[in-house]
């Protein structure tokens, strides 16, 4: 099996500018398949009451990190999909700012 091409990191503002992968990685995420194996991981990496009665309360806060890190990997990965509104509008209340300056 050939190793795969590894892709180098960009900024945020040039991965939104690149619409089609936006789109893209939109239909990855709602792919059913991609959604089980995101759903199974988060089950499988859940510890266990039993599991974690013996542990330290340092690793049972590690365990339950680690949980939370698939959690958030997948909602990281849903705000890559949601392109965000340039610029904010100048709210009427501070437009004296704008005019006298």
């Amino acid at each position: 099996m050939a190793s795969p091409k590894i892709s180098l990191p960009r900024p945020l503002n040039f991965w939104f500018q690149d619409r089609k992968s936006v789109e893209r990685l939109r239909e990855i995420l709602s792919d059913p398949v991609f959604r089980t194996a995101c759903a199974t991981l988060a089950a499988s990496a859940q510890p266990a009451h039993s599991a974690t009665r013996n542990l330290s309360p340092e690793q049972r806060s590690a365990s339950f990190d680690w949980l939370a890190g698939y959690s958030d990997f997948v909602r990281d990965l849903e705000k890559l999909t949601q392109i965000p509104v340039q610029g904010t509008p100048l709210l009427e209340e501070w437009n004296h700012l704008t005019t006298t300056l």
